[in-house]
């Protein structure tokens, strides 16, 4: 978004600075420490090259003297954010004057919209964004789209990228007048059965990249070093392999034995056996007929009206697609399969 690249810029011009042989170099942002829209990686490089940064302040006025910059007035900041989570910084009485000789503006620019006028027919809310159609991206002219800052405010950078992309889409299928959504895509699935992963993988710490030492950094030049290939595939066995995934089959035939072994196994304990009775509210107290396409029947329990059905949940958000349950099942109905996206469909 706007607001990060601004702070990822000032850390950049800061130790550039420093590097250049500035004596002192200090950042003031309107985010506290938890706000802040930059890694701890980069504020701790800043930090360790002797950037000093001041949070919660903003501009209010630049101090000049014969011409010549001496100092900022800064304004303490009580909110940065409103109630909806839009940025929209609200400031408090209290003041403090910042000295410095040189100063560089890293702040976010509005929006310009001089361009538009009345027969465009491009219509804004009160705070000045665009009105946009969340899905299509197209404003109150048909013809012309928006998204990123002009019609959602400060977000993070691959939103912004997100919104070029469906809008692309979008202008697409007017000039080609498609009235159906494109997209979808045709899926790949591949059965791994047992998906095996080294033991503690989900252990193993971040890898740190290799660094020149202060002293030898230059102007705006590389300080990063690069991984060895030892901590390349150290790093990379820290995946998650989002696109592997644990499978349970048995919707017509099951030959699960409800023998909990999943669930026992799972090491971050989200796989859990639940009568029906008690997970009514989960499923929205749907009926028996339309549970069936979500709770696998098991002989002998799952297989009537008059009996306790047992439902088998997981919390996805949790799952470390470890594949302990797939090797654990006796019966093989938990397997771990790959989606993977092969060929866009258009369904215009």
């Amino acid at each position: 978004s706007e607001a990060a690249s601004d702070i990822i810029s000032a850390l950049d011009i800061s130790r550039s600075a420093i590097r250049f042989g500035a004596r002192q170099v200090e950042i003031i942002c309107l985010e506290n420490q938890e706000e802040i829209p930059a890694s701890t990686e980069e504020i701790f490089e800043a930090r360790g090259e002797g950037v000093s940064i001041h949070y919660g302040w903003g501009p209010e006025k630049v101090h000049v003297t014969a011409g010549h910059v001496d100092g900022l007035l800064g304004r303490s900041v009580t909110s940065v954010f409103d109630l909806d989570g839009r940025f929209a910084p609200t400031f408090g009485e209290e003041r403090r004057s910042f000295a410095a000789d040189t100063l560089i503006v890293a702040i976010g620019q509005g929006t310009n919209f001089d361009h538009f006028n009345s027969e465009d027919r491009v219509d804004r809310f009160q705070n000045g964004m665009l009105v946009v159609d969340p899905k299509t991206l197209e404003t109150t002219n048909p013809r012309i789209f928006a998204g990123g800052d002009a019609a959602f405010g400060p977000r993070i950078l691959i939103d912004a990228i997100a919104d070029g992309r469906r809008a692309a889409k979008s202008i697409d299928r007017l000039l080609k007048g498609n009235e159906k959504a494109l997209g979808g895509c045709s899926i790949k699935v591949l059965d791994h059965g047992f998906f095996p992963r080294n033991q503690d993988y989900v252990q193993i710490q971040r890898e740190s990249i290799p660094v020149l030492p202060v002293e030898r950094r230059i102007a705006n030049q590389p300080f990063e070093l690069g991984f060895t290939e030892d901590s390349a595939r150290r790093e990379a066995e820290r995946c998650l392999h989002c696109w592997i995934n644990t499978v349970f089959e048995g919707r017509e035939v099951s030959e699960c034995i409800l023998c909990n072994g999943c669930a026992d196994i799972c090491p971050e304990n989200c796989i859990t056996l639940l009568p029906l009775k008690d997970i009514a509210e989960i499923l929205d107290e749907t009926t028996l007929e339309s549970n069936e396409f979500v709770i696998a029947p098991v002989s002998g329990v799952n297989d009537g009206e008059d009996s306790q059905w047992i439902a088998l949940v997981k919390e996805e958000e949790r799952c470390i697609r470890c594949g302990l349950c797939a090797k654990r099942c006796p019966t093989g109905v938990i397997t771990m399969e790959e989606f993977s996206q092969t060929t866009r469909v258009n369904y215009g």
